[in-house]
C-alpha cells in the first residue's frame, strides 16, 4: 500500500464534505414553518455536486492504484477545480444573480460550509497542479 500524500486526503476529505453539505440549509427560512433550500436547490451549486461524486470516483481509483497515470492526476486537477469553481458561482449567483436574491446576513450555515469547503478544494487543485509541474 502506496503512502497517502496531502492533496488525495484533502480531495477526498473536502469532497466528502462538500457533498454532504448540499444536503444542509444553504437558504434562508421562508417563515411558517419552512425550512429554506438546500444546495441542491441553487442550479450550479447541484452540477458541483454531481462533478464531487466523479471526483471522489477518480480519487478513490488512483488510491487503490488501479490508475495511478498523469492523466488521472490532471482530472482530479480539472474535477477540484470545477467543483470549486461552480461553488464558489453558486454563492454569488444566490446573492448577485437569479430570481431572486439572497443577502449575505440571511444564508444559511451550509452555505457557509460550501464556501469553506469549495477553497478546500481550490487549494487541492493548487497543490496537485504544483504536483504535475514538479
Amino acid at each position: 500500500m502506496r503512502d497517502f500524500l496531502f492533496p488525495d486526503l484533502l480531495l477526498i476529505g473536502a469532497g466528502i464534505a462538500y457533498f454532504v453539505d448540499l444536503f444542509l440549509r444553504w437558504g434562508p427560512s421562508q417563515g411558517g414553518g419552512q425550512v429554506g433550500f438546500s444546495g441542491w436547490d441553487v442550479q450550479l451549486v447541484a452540477f458541483s455536486g454531481v462533478a464531487a461524486i466523479a471526483l471522489l470516483l477518480v480519487e478513490l481509483v488512483r488510491l487503490a492504484g488501479i490508475w495511478r497515470t498523469a492523466a488521472s492526476s490532471l482530472l482530479t486537477l480539472l474535477l477540484g477545480g470545477f467543483v470549486a469553481v461552480l461553488g464558489m458561482s453558486g454563492l454569488i449567483h444566490l446573492h448577485w444573480g437569479g430570481f431572486f436574491t439572497v443577502p449575505l446576513g440571511a444564508f444559511g450555515y451550509g452555505a457557509w460550509l460550501g464556501l469553506a469547503f469549495a477553497v478546500a478544494l481550490a487549494a487541492g487543485a493548487a497543490i496537485r497542479l504544483q504536483e504535475l509541474r514538479g
